[in-house]
């Protein structure tokens, strides 16, 4: 491939990232889908963040592209149940980590320098907020996998904790219309889009509750 006036290597830099940001759209094909992104304004957002990983992208700078207000895109784009616009720009930069980081030529130095992280600090700690690994763990996942730990457990920075918490269950049943309290046990309490419980634990009882 030639252009004409542009060196040899230009050339083979710009092939290089667009197809590299072919294969990122195509991993992350159903993140609209999985990110409610159901509204055209919500979906455009989306089209450019997919094109603006090498720097984190401003809200002001892509309303200003989206030819609407700041205040109006952030309420807009976090309609519907979607995630609200900060967190799917740190996604977007972060599924690009983890395709880059699947290149075993890329170092963590590397990605952080292209993709204009402040530090590896940062990267790692994006790296967890939005999928919960480390950074040496964003290869392995890559985009898709990424994208499937966000939804999984990170759609909303308002999720109530971080982490699996150990909570006490009472279990009780009825029999004929008699409560009867069946058991008491340990188990933990996942946060994600809904919340999980898993026992780990049960220690069973049979017992008619008093009074009632």
């Amino acid at each position: 491939m030639a252009v004409e006036g542009v060196d040899d290597p230009v050339v083979g830099e710009m092939v290089a990232r667009s197809s590299i940001t072919a294969a990122r759209r195509r991993a992350l094909a159903e993140a609209p889908r999985m990110l409610r992104l159901t509204e055209p304004l919500q979906r455009a957002a989306w089209e450019l963040l997919l094109q603006e990983v090498e720097r984190p992208v401003r809200t002001t700078d892509l309303a200003r592209r989206l030819q609407v207000s700041r205040e109006h895109l952030s309420r807009q784009f976090g309609a519907g149940g979607a995630p609200n616009l900060k967190r799917v720009i740190d996604l977007t930069r972060i599924a690009c980590a983890a395709q880059l980081l699947a290149n075993p030529g890329y170092s963590i130095p590397t990605v952080v320098r292209v993709l204009h992280f402040a530090s590896a600090s940062h990267l790692s700690g994006t790296a967890r907020r939005i999928a919960n690994v480390p950074t040496s763990g964003l290869g392995g996942l890559g985009p898709r996998g990424v994208l499937a730990a966000f939804v999984r457990g990170n759609t909303r920075s308002r999720m109530c904790g971080r982490g699996p918490r150990p909570v006490d269950i009472l279990l009780v049943s009825s029999e004929r219309g008699h409560p009867y309290f069946v058991g008491l046990g340990q188990g933990l309490l996942l946060p994600g889009p809904a919340f999980v419980i898993i026992f780990t634990s049960l220690l069973p009882t049979r017992t008619l509750l008093p009074g009632v």
